[in-house]
């Protein structure tokens, strides 16, 4: 409905809810296309997008040595290792540019 230019009130009105909690549930869906079209949970997008290192020379050296890039990404802030391994995977998928 907000594609097609709904008001979060609108929306709110049709699932019977308020017109903020219309807005949550709209922006936990963006947050779940994120998710399915990087194939990582949203943490590791995060940790991702907020990484200023080179994304081409951290693929490198996963590819080479994927529990070296595992410890190095969970020195990043709030990298747990489940986070680090989604990034690795997803580096070591032919990814290079930040979702």
């Amino acid at each position: 409905m907000r594609e097609e230019g709904a008001t979060f009130q609108a929306i709110g009105d049709a699932l019977h809810v308020s017109a903020s909690r219309a807005n949550v549930i709209y922006q936990r869906a963006l947050e779940i296309q994120a998710e399915e079209a990087a194939g990582m949970g949203l943490a590791a997008i995060r940790i991702l997008r907020n990484y200023r290192g080179d994304l081409h020379e951290l693929a490198s050296f996963a590819e080479r040595d994927p529990h070296g890039a595992c410890t190095l990404l969970i020195q990043e802030p709030n990298c747990l290792r489940r986070h680090a391994y989604q990034i690795i995977a997803w580096l070591t998928a032919g990814n290079r540019e930040k979702p």
